[in-house]
């Protein structure tokens, strides 16, 4: 950002009072020479468990998803899935557990790849460091969705090629650069790949029109297969390379049960197979389960019971357990005692009621059983970098620091400057003419909390309906509300049949007999 930018940005900085806090932050963004869209979201926590001698690391590049996102522009979820990953080999190890966090919101797989892989690579090269993870691709699939759906004329699906050709470049890259930069000492590399957030509201017909047919087209028929492409070839990428891949669209799509009656859970079903051809999985995905897809808001735990694992914004998962700073601030580096300190059978008592705690299982499952370093075979000539090294390379290793990205949206605020929320900080963008980064995100509140009856966990339900828990952005997990089957088409009441509401929510006249009919409330949004 030039010197002329700088007068521009501190002059309207000046206005805030004037104008309003949106139209300022507007005009800040359009006095930019180029838009930032992207927010760097940096976390260092420690599971400090009592009694232990050892200390090892856990190093997670990504974007928005492993940054714990949570609609804020100053905070992020304590408990993202790699920390919740280090929490499971804090007791596999009996040691403390430092879990370091690399994320960009926003960024697209270049993005990742470059600014936080490449040039934080110091973060892997530590001799204490033991598992390096990352992620990546979901904002090339959201930007080119988004631009997708303002076509209008004749269709043009090159966007959504591009995303996937990206995607696929990328993700080779960072494998290969892990593996010649990453500590010897690593004993576990492994990467998550995409689930779909916005299956459900994708299920409609677009502006534009097919060149071949003339007629519109569904989204989620065009944009599940490029999602499959992505994910095969991130896992069949981490096979081909000496990564583990965590499936969290298997995950997070499929239920814990067998909808279909082939013989085998929906979620284990859909998950990367070794040996796979692209061409067997992305029909696996798209035609011989596509039935056994349900979007992520309504994960199915058991037949009668299932969670959202995606926060209002319809985009990001929920999680549990506070916040940390991380955003227009800096980051923030901390520790805290396990909340748990043994998981029976490898999991946590709430491993499946929250999307990243379900990630950070998936994570875990990989988990190496001892820290032991092994020798590597691969000739580096960088790593195991020291405390002054790893500064060296890394100017910003203090993570209280504010970022030097140049497109890191943090840059054109100051302290002291009024803070906006989430939502205003998205419209101020679009506002501006940025279509990428954070400009692609859905504001929260978009897909909000569904209201409905409360069903005490004592209440035997009968066939046909469902409980369904909700978490709030910030965490909360609320009581149970009552739902219908995700395959029941209508249902009998007083000798009349109706149909079900498109939400699945029950209304008072469809509730079970015996039923005390009291509504969940709310709380209000942040």
């Amino acid at each position: 950002m030039g010197m002329n930018t700088l007068t521009a940005s501190a002059s309207l900085r000046s206005q805030v009072c004037k104008c309003g806090l949106l139209s300022s932050i507007v005009l800040m963004l359009a006095s930019a020479a180029s838009y930032a869209s992207t927010l760097n979201q940096n976390v260092s926590w420690t599971v400090d468990r009592a009694g232990t001698a050892s200390k090892f690391r856990v190093v997670a590049y990504g974007d928005s998803i492993f940054a714990g996102y949570n609609g804020s522009i100053s905070n992020a979820a304590r408990y993202s899935a790699p920390t919740i990953q280090a929490e499971y080999l804090s007791a596999l190890w009996n040691a403390d557990v430092e879990s370091i966090r690399r994320a960009k919101s926003g960024a697209v797989a270049s993005d990742v790849y470059q600014s936080k892989i490449v040039n934080e690579r110091s973060y892997m090269q530590a001799a204490s460091t033991r598992v390096v993870s990352f992620e990546m691709c979901g904002n090339d699939g959201l930007q080119a969705r988004t631009a997708f759906k303002r076509q209008t004329g004749t269709c043009n699906y090159s966007g959504l090629d591009t995303a996937v050709n990206n995607c696929k470049t990328y993700v080779a890259a960072a494998m290969d650069y892990i593996n010649a930069n990453a500590s010897p000492n690593v004993r576990l590399k492994i990467v998550a790949n995409l689930y779909y957030p916005g299956y459900n509201a994708d299920n409609v017909q677009s502006s534009c029109r097919d060149s071949g047919t003339g007629a519109t087209v569904n989204l989620r028929d065009r944009f599940l297969p490029a999602i499959a492409k992505m994910n095969y070839w991130t896992c069949e990428y981490a096979r081909q390379k000496g990564f583990q891949c965590a499936d969290s669209f298997a995950e997070y799509m499929g239920a814990d049960t067998d909808s279909n009656g082939d013989g085998l859970v929906d979620a284990v079903a859909l998950r990367f197979q070794s040996g796979d051809t692209e061409a067997a999985y992305v029909t696996r995905i798209t035609s011989t389960l596509r039935s056994t897809l349900r979007d992520a808001n309504t994960k199915f735990v058991g037949a009668t019971t299932s969670y959202d694992y995606i926060q209002s914004d319809d985009t990001h998962p929920t999680y549990t357990g506070g916040t940390v700073s991380a955003g227009f601030g800096g980051g923030s580096t901390g520790s805290g005692a396990p909340r748990y300190t043994s998981f029976t059978g490898g999991k946590s008592p709430i491993w499946n009621q929250y999307g990243h705690e379900r990630m950070g299982w998936s994570l875990s499952t990989y988990n190496p059983a001892t820290p032991t370093a092994v020798a590597s075979t691969m000739a580096n000539t960088n790593r195991g970098a020291d405390a002054a090294t790893e500064l060296a390379l890394d100017p910003e290793r203090d993570f209280n620091a504010r970022s030097n990205d140049a497109n890191d949206i943090a840059r054109f605020v100051q302290a002291g400057d009024p803070e906006p929320s989430m939502a205003e900080l998205i419209n101020a963008l679009r506002a501006s003419g940025e279509t990428e980064g954070l400009a692609a995100f859905n504001a929260p509140g978009t897909s909000p909390l569904l209201r409905g009856i409360a069903v005490p966990e004592g209440f035997k339900l009968p066939a046909g309906y469902v409980r369904h828990y909700q978490a709030t952005d910030d965490g909360e997990m609320l009581e149970a509300i009552l739902m219908f089957a995700p395959d029941l088409k209508d249902i009998s009441a007083n000798g009349r049949r109706f149909a079900i509401p498109d939400n699945r929510v029950v209304p008072t006249e469809l509730a079970p007999a015996g039923l005390p009919i009291r509504f969940v409330e709310i709380p209000d949004s942040k």
